[in-house]
């Protein structure tokens, strides 16, 4: 099991997962099993496989007395989540939230079941687990981001369902009350696509022309040179 851990933290990964199997098939009642069951779900993360990551985290998660669950967890959790299974990350993060006392994970597990709402338009129990986010978590660094990423994803979900009108009064709302978070950005790009997709092709242009100079370290560079170009042509 060590041997195979340390080959894990010097990013050896192939020769980790043949120790830390070796390990599981010798010593299947053994004190380091939950463990190596993580870090075999950590190496198939790291090789994209996250199904794979899947039937290592689902043995450790059947026992709650596992030092192990909350992490193994919160794994299954996000993978759901970039899967865009919203149903089953929400049951997730809400049993993670209900067993986290740390605030630092709690307003994580916390906003990730409300992106979860989001996405599935249960937006009433949105709307009442966002005025008690606002008061548990007021005072935690980051607390402007997790609202700024609320309104986003509240934009692209009417974005999404071509309620054009809604979404542009959201990314309107990042823009202007959030411009320096993480989804300012992200919904400058996006108030762009909308009134492109509402064919008001100048609006769309001026929004999307000076994008690269108020955000010149943005990834979504490549996107806004497309986007204009089709506008162009």
């Amino acid at each position: 099991f060590f041997n195979g851990k340390a080959r894990y933290h010097a990013v050896e990964l192939r020769e980790s997962r043949i120790k830390l199997l070796y390990y599981l098939y010798a010593a299947p009642e053994g004190k380091y099993y939950d463990e190596s069951l993580f870090l075999l779900a950590e190496i198939a993360l790291a090789e994209g496989d996250g199904e794979g990551a899947l039937l290592y985290l689902q043995p450790i998660v059947r026992s709650e007395s596992s030092p192990f669950f909350l992490q193994a967890t919160a794994k299954i959790a996000d993978i759901y989540l970039a899967r865009k299974e919203y149903d089953n990350a929400q049951v997730l993060y809400s049993k993670l939230v209900s067993k986290t006392a740390e605030s630092e994970l709690k307003i994580r597990f916390q906003s990730r079941e409300m992106i979860c709402l989001i996405n599935q338009g249960n937006l009433k129990v949105y709307d009442s687990k966002l005025s008690l986010f606002q008061k548990e978590f007021k005072k935690q660094p980051g607390f402007d981001n997790y609202l700024a990423e609320f309104e986003f994803e509240l934009g692209k979900y009417a974005y999404l369902n071509k309620n054009y009108d809604v979404a542009i009064k959201r990314f309107e709302s990042v823009i202007q009350k959030y411009r320096k978070t993480d989804y300012a950005d992200d919904a400058e790009y996006y108030l762009g696509l909308s009134y492109t997709t509402l064919n008001k092709v100048e609006k769309a242009m001026d929004i999307l022309s000076g994008f690269t100079e108020k955000y010149p370290g943005s990834p979504l560079k490549a996107n806004i040179y497309i986007t204009l170009g089709g506008l162009y042509y």
